[in-house]
């Protein structure tokens, strides 16, 4: 059965995004709140999974394949290629604010995908997500 917890959306975003490696993300299952320390302690916390840089890479071929202005598209395309493909497909988006916004919007949406399939995974259904507390 699964367990109902209130759970803050934006701060599971920035823990399963988060990559520089001090500490590590997990999730009060009794309070739902989102803490970084170094280990879990005991069954109360489960560690959030850091999503990967192939989960990002997927996102942006996704979104790429959705952009209707030819040039953009293939300017985001060769971006996606680079070694620093997340810094240059920002930068490429910053000349086209309506297509930037629409990119963060759809970033959002895939990583709150993938937040609810692993909170599934742990047998637990969020609830009236609670506002960040940052």
């Amino acid at each position: 059965m699964s367990r109902r917890l209130a759970i803050d959306f934006e701060a599971m975003q920035t823990a399963f995004e988060d990559r520089d490696g001090e500490g590590r993300w997990f999730l009060d299952t009794e309070t739902g709140d989102v803490v970084r320390i170094e280990a879990g302690i005991g069954d109360r916390y489960r560690g959030i999974p850091y999503q990967g840089l192939q989960a990002s890479q997927r996102d942006r071929a996704e979104f790429i394949g959705s952009v209707n202005d030819n040039k953009l598209r293939a300017l985001l395309d060769v971006a996606g290629r680079e070694a620093s493909a997340s810094a240059r497909f920002e930068n490429v988006l910053q000349a086209f604010p309506d297509e930037r916004a629409r990119w963060l919007s759809f970033q959002k949406m895939c990583v709150r995908h993938r937040i609810r399939r692993w909170l599934a995974s742990e047998n637990i259904d969020p609830i009236a997500p609670r506002p960040s507390t940052n």
